[in-house]
């Protein structure tokens, strides 16, 4: 029995030196995606911590705008285009206008004559790195009756000519513009990613002698960047101001995130898969050190001495009763063989003796 129970505790530290691998093993993996998220964490710090560096403003932007008199509401500095009407009897109005930025310079501020009908004054704003802004302002000077009929069609014609001139063609390191171009759109939106200060930019404008200036393509940073194209005659009159922002960023930040998810997942799935092969190592374990337990008592229950039959293992009881049958069915066969040998053993004679001895007793017994 000692020996048995040296066995069993042997297996038994075996079991727990297996189980104890294979939680460190679910650990180590809990481990890595840990590490895995600690690292997008720093990479995007550092990403954040880069975008910050700038040495110029870019801001072009204007915290008001209007005219005076017959002053207009509901300015943003992120709407460029704006419409009002006067009077008949208004010649002149005075636009004026305020930058974000202190350092940023302002043009097409001032008196403005006025034709009747409609007036276009363009606001210019030219932030400290060079990146410029247009807001527009569009100035009805209303006409009378008998005028409006006939210049109607021509203000028709002419913002018709207007909206069909400037680019007819714009392209950006083959990037995807937000909204699609077209020629009567101003803004638009593109994303970049990766190390260059400088984008390629293909223009092609509607008209041989258009010329086409851009501005704040140079530098760019990390973050959010304005870049200008300004199309004008040979003489310098505008045509069309366009603007581009740029959102430039050094990573793929969607990319990592997707990517960090799908690893997040194969961990999780790593980790449900080991957790049931430990459950199942378990489970057979278990019942290998059950079946061992009832062989061993089985092979040794003779060994063991109780002194109350209800103290005894079913299993126990099971194999002793078997055991007592198989002796009684020796026995039985032992004294049948004994009986057959003793029979065998005697002789002829003494069986005729046997026979003649009790042939006369019967025959006086008659008699």
């Amino acid at each position: 029995m000692k020996r048995n129970n040296k066995k069993i505790s042997k297996r038994m530290i075996m079991f727990l030196i297996v189980l104890n691998i294979l939680c460190g093993i679910v650990t180590n993996q809990s481990q890595a995606v840990n590490e895995t998220n600690t690292n997008v964490d720093k990479v995007a710090n550092t990403t954040n911590t880069s975008g910050n560096r700038t040495e110029k403003s870019n801001n072009a932007n204007l915290s008001n705008l209007g005219i005076r008199p017959y002053d207009f509401s509901g300015f943003k500095y992120g709407i460029t285009s704006y419409e009002v009407s006067v009077p008949e009897s208004t010649e002149t109005i005075e636009v004026y206008a305020t930058a974000q930025d202190a350092k940023a310079k302002i043009t097409g501020t001032g008196k403005k004559a006025l034709e009747k009908g409609e007036n276009a004054v363009q606001i210019v704003v030219t932030a400290e790195d060079g990146t410029k802004k247009t807001y527009t302002i569009n100035i009805i000077r209303e006409i009378q009756q008998e005028e409006e009929t006939s210049n109607v069609i021509e203000n028709n014609e002419k913002q018709t000519s207007k909206e069909g001139k400037g680019l007819a063609e714009l392209k950006i390191n083959n990037l995807e513009l937000a909204p699609t171009f077209k020629t009567n759109i101003y803004e638009y939106t593109v994303k970049y990613i990766g190390e260059d200060t400088k984008l390629n930019i293909e223009t092609k404008t509607t008209e041989e002698d258009y010329e086409v200036e851009v501005i704040g393509n140079h530098n760019l940073e990390e973050g959010e960047n304005i870049i200008t194209l300004l199309v004008t005659k040979k003489d310098g009159e505008n045509i069309g101001t366009y603007q581009v922002k740029v959102e430039k960023s050094l990573v793929d930040k969607d990319a990592i995130a997707k990517e960090e998810i799908e690893k997040k997942e194969k961990m999780q799935k790593a980790i449900v898969g080991s957790t049931i092969a430990i459950v199942i190592i378990v489970i057979i374990v278990i019942v290998i050190i059950r079946r061992r337990n009832r062989i061993i008592e089985e092979e040794f229950y003779e060994e063991m001495e109780y002194d109350d039959e209800e103290e005894m293992p079913m299993a126990l009881k099971e194999r002793a009763e078997e055991m007592e049958d198989q002796d009684f069915e020796q026995e039985d066969e032992l004294e049948y063989e004994e009986e057959t040998e003793d029979f065998e053993s005697m002789s002829k004679d003494k069986l005729k003796q046997q026979f003649l001895n009790s042939y006369n007793s019967r025959s006086r017994n008659r008699f």
